[in-house]
């Protein structure tokens, strides 16, 4: 018997070199959110990034997904998605698809903000490759986890402002870049390409096309563009390529400007704590539920499938997924208990993201040539979100390591 051990012993060692796979069993953990560990494994997805599988018990069953990765030392870097158009939504599968016929080598990915339902627009600050998507000016009511140009991340509230200088010097605030419209209200909005093919505008307005003569909608940049159309009492006005659109009650709100105008827009961050200047990512939670360390904001006792996103002292970012609404497979967690996983992970801050039907998870496992689902979305299918946040290579990367057969370890045998 002891001799069979031995073998068995270095059959594992073996594996888990070979194959970056470990597994290891937790018979009690009951301030880990997660409960009794029946069984766990992890994967190294590429070099610096890994995946672990979680089955665990805390009075309910409880199936769980992490993805974790270093920015300092992996090969790999996120991309903030929100599919063809910023209105209408899209699922992860869908978002991945058009990220990966863009050039982007895709190897995992999560749902992200929360969203209108009535439009499926982020109901916060959506920000890819630097560009604005989607915002609010002023504070936020969400918080939002933002990843820096040089790969550092934090997790907070916007606070950005938005207008544009006629040319008389008359200064115009704008309430919204790419958020419907849909009463006859007195806000100023701000319409680009990344919106939709036109305003959906709700209530008729007047709106104005100008042609983007330099500059980008970008935070801390500026953007000249010159008046080309003026239409009143009109709706979803097209927003093509090359041009920005602006939406008002009337053409005073507008400043009234002119055709022919040129307009000098600024996108100022006011946030004294975070330099939004230099964010490359981000997208909106909810609110954050751990802080320096700690849980913060976990009162809500309702249970629900989950997604979190968390980062650790290191630097390492922390993408969670737990299914739930499926009573004999995995029923989900409190933000409290969310909270306290992310805490035994290591994470020192994370924020609760759109959870329910929409919390899913896709990896490309090593040898495979696209990404699956890797959780089982409460709806049945995947849902269509606002955004995601996509793990991708940063260059080509050769994943063929074989399609070797992962190894479970339960408490009594290994099978």
């Amino acid at each position: 018997m002891v001799k069979l051990n031995k073998i068995l012993s270095l059959f594992i060692v073996t594996v888990f070199c070979l194959f970056g796979v470990s597994f290891f069993v937790e018979v009690n953990a009951s301030t880990n959110g997660i409960g009794t560990v029946n069984q766990t494994y992890s994967r190294t997805i590429v070099p610096g990034a890994t995946y672990t599988y979680t089955e665990s018990d805390n009075g309910d069953p409880q199936k769980n997904y992490v993805f974790e990765y270093n920015p300092k030392t992996s090969d790999v870097e996120a991309l903030a998605v929100y599919g063809e158009n910023a209105f209408g939504g899209d699922t992860l599968s869908t978002n991945i698809a058009l990220a990966q016929s863009r050039g982007y080598t895709v190897i995992a990915g999560v749902n992200g903000s929360p969203f209108d339902t009535s439009n499926g627009t982020t109901t916060g600050t959506l920000i890819s490759n630097g560009r604005i998507i989607s915002s609010n000016s002023g504070v936020s009511t969400y918080d939002s986890f933002a990843i820096k140009n040089d790969g550092t991340m934090f997790i907070g509230k916007s606070n950005l402002t938005f207008s544009y200088k006629t040319s008389t010097g008359t200064v115009i605030n704008i309430n919204t870049i790419n958020k419907q419209k849909k009463t006859d209200d007195n806000n100023v909005y701000l319409y680009t390409r990344d919106y939709y093919s036109d305003t959906t505008s709700l209530a008729n307005s007047t709106e104005v096309i100008l042609k983007i003569d330099s500059g980008e909608v970008a935070v801390g940049k500026q953007l000249v563009a010159t008046v080309e159309e003026i239409k009143t009492n009109v709706k979803r006005t097209a927003v093509e390529e090359g041009k920005v659109v602006l939406v008002a009650k009337n053409i005073a709100a507008l400043g009234n400007i002119k055709a022919g105008e040129k307009l000098t827009f600024d996108f100022v961050n006011n946030d004294k704590t975070y330099d939004w200047n230099n964010v490359s990512q981000s997208i909106n939670g909810f609110y954050e539920i751990l802080k320096d360390g700690k849980p913060v904001n976990t009162s809500d006792p309702s249970v629900h499938p989950r997604t979190t996103i968390g980062f650790k002292e290191d630097g390492s970012i922390v993408l969670y997924v737990v299914d739930g609404r499926q009573p004999t497979f995995s029923v989900g967690l409190t933000d409290l208990a969310c909270a306290q996983y992310m805490q035994s992970l290591g994470c020192v801050g994370a924020i609760r993201m759109d959870g329910g039907g929409s919390s899913t998870m896709a990896l490309r496992m090593p040898g495979d040539t696209k990404l699956t689902t890797v959780n089982s979305p409460s709806d049945g299918q995947e849902r269509n979100d606002a955004d995601g946040l996509l793990i991708c290579l940063k260059k080509d990367y050769d994943q063929t390591v074989g399609s070797d057969t992962l190894l479970h370890a339960y408490p009594n045998n290994v099978v």
